[in-house]
């Protein structure tokens, strides 16, 4: 049930994306790449994944995706704190 959820999920994106000629760019971490890879297993959907990072480690977000060494220390990887500067890189 949880996989066919995630991939109804995944195909509701893309449709929508198309519908607004929007795409979507990825930066994972916990998940190891599985949203990107939810969405690779539905044909069409290069038109609008342009691609993701997958950030495991502290080093590689803050050298990829600019999360400050101040916030992983203070707050941690998972913080939200952490998520919203993922964003921003």
């Amino acid at each position: 049930m949880k996989n066919n959820q995630t991939k109804q999920n995944a195909i509701d994106i893309i449709e929508t994306l198309k519908e607004k000629k929007q795409s979507i760019t990825f930066a994972e971490s916990c998940t190891g790449g599985r949203i990107a890879s939810a969405f690779t297993a539905i044909s069409g959907a290069s038109s609008v994944l342009n691609g993701s990072a997958v950030t495991y480690s502290n080093k590689i977000k803050s050298q990829w995706l600019g999360v400050r060494e101040e916030t992983l220390i203070n707050y941690g990887a998972v913080s939200s704190q952490c998520v919203s500067e993922m964003l921003e890189g």
